[in-house]
């Protein structure tokens, strides 16, 4: 800690912006950057998510730029997914996942721009699950598409679950919308 209170600790990221700096004053802390007020700095500081390779040519998962929330998947191997199938992509990565957390797995922009993507998107990992992550990937185009070892092939997000119970009920409130489903706003 600086004379001005600023601590600096890598065990510490504030859930708001992602800072490794705080202020402690007495009981509470603030987040250097952002300026979020919290009691416990643990309370804010962020799960580690652990990651294994299982193939000499597995790529830990990147971010393309700083602050994106998606970080690319990558190949460990060279498929041909034929016109209007769906083949399976193994990226020889294993993670497990904090408590109340799950990955969800989404096309990437520039596939789904070319007709390739997730087939079961999102699809969800979920904490209990450390196998190796396969990406099922779907081809709308009307040739094959050729995906090599090392490419990008999908975007992993972890996001955080709340807790939650289903409870039956008689009735449900009214709301403005109610049952308006498909093309409920006219467009």
């Amino acid at each position: 800690m600086d004379s001005n209170g600023l601590c600096e600790d890598v065990n510490f990221t504030c859930r708001i912006c992602g800072n490794h700096s705080y202020f402690h004053h007495y009981d509470t802390c603030y987040c250097a950057s952002c300026g979020v007020v919290f009691k416990n700095m643990y309370m804010f500081t962020l799960p580690d998510v652990k990651i294994i390779t299982i193939h000499d040519d597995a790529v830990i998962p990147t971010r393309a730029k700083e602050g994106d929330i998606g970080m690319d998947l990558y190949s460990v191997d060279d498929v041909i997914i034929t016109a209007g199938t769906v083949k399976m992509v193994h990226t020889g990565i294993c993670i497990k996942l904090p408590d109340n957390t799950e990955a969800q797995i989404r096309s990437r922009s520039g596939m789904g721009k070319k007709g390739v993507m997730v087939a079961n998107q999102p699809g969800t990992i979920d904490t209990g699950y450390t196998g190796e992550i396969c990406i099922l990937l779907y081809n709308s185009r009307k040739e094959s598409y050729i995906v090599k070892k090392g490419d990008r092939i999908a975007q992993m997000i972890i996001a955080p679950k709340l807790p939650y119970k289903l409870k039956e009920v008689q009735e449900l409130e009214e709301t403005e919308r109610g049952s308006a489903g498909f093309n409920s706003t006219g467009r």
